[in-house]
């Protein structure tokens, strides 16, 4: 029986649009496959303007790495301004980012880290916005979640850049603050080497899936300052990664949102 990936996508979107938050998808709709998973987000991408970048999650000892793509309509500059009632009862988390430099086309022998190396142009520091369309998404299956782009709702990306070669990942010191509030903390995670094993099997995924990565995609390589609730109340929200630069973006209250007749991201 063909699984109906398209209607599962269209009621992921429709909770989006109506945020109605359920506790999973019906049965009938819900992925019992990665694959299955892959196909549902490839349709809610599409239809959300397309693919700006992707998020990868380290895999576990012994098991294989997961991501989703971002629309690029998601993606924004450090600076944005978010409406804080636009998202779904929304967390941040603080990550390491690359920006592709040149496409990575289909060939007929598979990339290897050294390959995704030379084709970094540069890292930056990324807030990950997570909005579930879930009413818990650490309740839903390990496959909803991927369909529901892992829980992702935007990325702002950092203003500060450096060569892929300065940086070794684990090493990376990096601070957040809601207001003038130091909330978060961190140095560690997957190292350099790490990602970069992730990073080479992602461009042979999307060279099967999507036809390859492309010049000027951001990936987000995993929080380092993992999920913290965002206040409604809104929120001045500056991460700084030594070495590296920083990330801004003002979450917008309630009270500030109705002075201000805007797209929720801007």
């Amino acid at each position: 029986m063909t699984f109906p990936a398209e209607e599962a996508a269209q009621l992921l979107l429709e909770i989006r649009r109506t945020r109605t938050r359920p506790a999973g998808l019906p049965p009938d709709l819900a992925p019992r496959s990665v694959e299955q998973a892959y196909a549902i987000q490839d349709l809610v991408v599409s239809r959300l303007g397309g693919i700006g970048g992707w998020k990868i999650v380290h895999p576990a000892a012994g098991a294989a790495p997961r991501c989703s793509p971002i629309p690029a309509s998601e993606i924004m500059e450090s600076g944005a301004s978010i409406a804080w009632d636009a998202l779904l009862w929304p967390e941040v988390e603080v990550e390491l980012a690359v920006v592709i430099g040149r496409d990575l086309p289909p060939r007929s022998v598979p990339y290897e880290p050294k390959d995704l190396r030379r084709a970094i142009a540069y890292v930056t520091g990324a807030f990950e916005l997570l909005g579930s369309r879930f009413a818990d998404r650490t309740a839903v299956s390990r496959t909803e979640s991927l369909a529901d782009l892992l829980s992702s709702a935007g990325v702002v990306k950092g203003d500060g850049t450096a060569r892929f070669e300065t940086v070794e990942f684990a090493d990376v010191a990096m601070s957040l603050t809601f207001d003038d509030t130091v909330v978060g903390a961190a140095t560690g995670g997957p190292s350099t080497a790490d990602v970069l094993g992730t990073l080479a099997w992602l461009a042979n995924h999307a060279c099967d899936r999507t036809g390859g990565l492309r010049a000027g995609q951001v990936v987000i390589t995993g929080a380092r300052i993992h999920p913290l609730s965002l206040p409604s109340r809104g929120a001045r929200l500056t991460a700084h990664l030594a070495g590296i630069g920083q990330v801004e973006a003002s979450i917008r209250g309630p009270a500030d949102n109705a002075r201000q007749i805007v797209s929720p991201l801007v």
